[in-house]
């Protein structure tokens, strides 16, 4: 028999810019505690590949923005180790990642129900929904706390089916809204603080649900500016 060459697999690695391997610490931390070794360990079980040298200076960095907190910890059979976890700041450094990935995925959601086939017309259905009993003059509210393409084109949909009303959008100071749209205004607000008057709106389409800390005063803020004969959807 001739040689037989063996071939060994070998690991995909990549690097990370710095902002990006911040996240990516961020998110291997959970609850525990990790010392410089065990964040490396961890790195490379995900496939990245980064020095020593250069993932101590970050750790130090993360340290000094506040994501980190660190401690010494005595060893029995060596030096003493520096065991670092999620700070305060960390956690909501975490919580914001995770906004961002859940904002990416409704985004690319809405755009796959854009992209289906008339037939199926999911977006079709949702707008019915929503548009139930509207008679063209109505003034409708549009609360969210994000808009993609899928809000644009429901926005849109519904100025045509109410070509005499007017649609105000409410979002928060934090998110840019251009909306180039006759009749369509927008707002600065939120759930449970609505700019306008009581009664003011004939429908109040509210996109997504509060934070449950907020649920009780965003009810009655609801309630306070649909008219009386109007609806919530």
């Amino acid at each position: 028999m001739g040689d037989t060459m063996r071939v060994f697999p070998c690991a995909v690695v990549c690097c990370l810019r710095t902002d990006e391997l911040k996240r990516t610490i961020l998110k291997m931390f959970g609850g525990s505690e990790l010392y410089g070794y065990d964040v490396n360990r961890r790195l490379a079980l995900q496939g990245v590949d980064v020095e020593l040298s250069r993932l101590y200076r970050v750790l130090n960095d993360m340290r000094k923005e506040g994501l980190l907190d660190d401690r010494w910890e005595k060893s029995r059979h060596g030096p003493r180790k520096k065991m670092y976890s999620v700070s305060e700041k960390g956690r909501e450094a975490l919580n914001e990642i995770l906004l961002e990935a859940i904002a990416t995925v409704h985004r690319f959601y809405g755009e796959y129900l854009i992209s289906l086939y008339p037939e199926i017309n999911v977006l079709g259905n949702v707008l019915g929904l929503l548009a139930e009993g509207l008679e063209g003059h109505e003034k409708i509210a549009y609360i969210t706390t994000k808009y993609f393409g899928i809000h644009e084109l429901i926005v849109s949909r519904l100025k045509e089916m109410i070509p005499d009303g007017r649609i105000y959008v409410v979002k928060p100071d934090s998110l840019d809204i251009s909306v180039n749209l006759e009749n369509v205004y927008v707002h600065t607000g939120s759930y449970d603080d609505i700019p306008f008057k009581n009664g003011f709106v004939d429908r109040l389409i509210v996109i997504d649900l509060p934070n449950k800390d907020v649920v009780k005063e965003a009810a009655r803020e609801w309630k306070r500016v649909v008219h009386e004969k109007g609806m919530l959807s």
